[in-house]
């Protein structure tokens, strides 16, 4: 559901950055329509989790052989949705088990889609947004370009976090060849997610990095009791602490 979000917002930012009529015109409905999507998107993609990655009986018995029996746990006490892409039958033989390679798949097909439509509007958007910098003022091209680079790490980091890191994690399973510990790495990379997502508007955005710097500026200076620096008439900090005019403070 992340990636069509980000679709979602490329395409919008596209078309707020080429002043589209379709936007004009149908602002709310265009909203209306985006939100829907993304929770269509989502909805499907749960059914189809549910549908094909939930506990079959050759699952349990390779998660009670690998994971149960070693920690000490009765099946019971674990609860866990998964794709197991091969299965054995009584005689030993390897089979697919098709369900999880067709969730897998389409899963995969969803994926695709979204980041072909966020490379193509990403593309559109830097378009925009050059066309901006040669025919707008200074700073409006500036406020483009600082939330266009912001857009593109905050949709480069669930790409590098997640995306790529589950597509490692089905590639080998699909190998036949998969380790915990690709799947101990998943689990902590999508929970630095929620905590690194918002880091590129911090770090990008002039406007929220001098917020950041103000506060952080004036934490020091109540953390060590100093006052704050006041502003002269004519523009330069005044402190009054400054020893430098070796003036006495008292």
């Amino acid at each position: 559901m992340s990636m069509s979000l980000f679709a979602n917002h490329f395409i919008y930012r596209y078309m707020v950055l080429s002043r589209s009529k379709i936007l004009r015109d149908s602002d709310g409905r265009t909203i209306i329509f985006m939100i829907l999507f993304s929770i269509v998107f989502g909805v499907v993609w749960g059914l189809l989790a549910w549908d094909t990655m939930q506990p079959f009986p050759e699952a349990d018995l390779m998660v009670n052989e690998r994971f149960a029996i070693p920690m000490g746990l009765s099946l019971d006490q674990i609860a866990y949705v998964g794709v197991l892409f091969y299965t054995k039958d009584a005689y030993g033989n390897r089979l697919v088990h098709w369900p999880s390679v067709v969730g897998i798949g389409i899963q995969s097909v969803f994926i695709g889609i979204s980041i072909t439509i966020i490379l193509i509007f990403g593309f559109k958007c830097y378009q925009e947004t050059n066309k901006i910098a040669m025919n707008a003022s200074e700073r409006r091209a500036r406020i483009q370009s600082q939330l266009f680079y912001a857009l593109v790490f905050q949709t480069l980091i669930p790409i590098c976090l997640i995306h790529i890191p589950a597509s490692i994690v089905y590639a080998v399973a699909a190998m036949d060849s998969s380790n915990e510990y690709f799947g101990q790495f998943l689990s902590i990379s999508v929970c630095l997610y929620p905590a690194l997502d918002p880091l590129p508007n911090f770090f990008i955005i002039k406007s929220y990095k001098k917020a950041i710097k103000d506060f952080f500026k004036t934490l020091r200076y109540r953390l060590l009791c100093q006052k704050m620096p006041s502003v002269s008439p004519n523009g330069t900090l005044s402190r009054p602490w400054d020893l430098s005019n070796n003036t006495s403070l008292f």
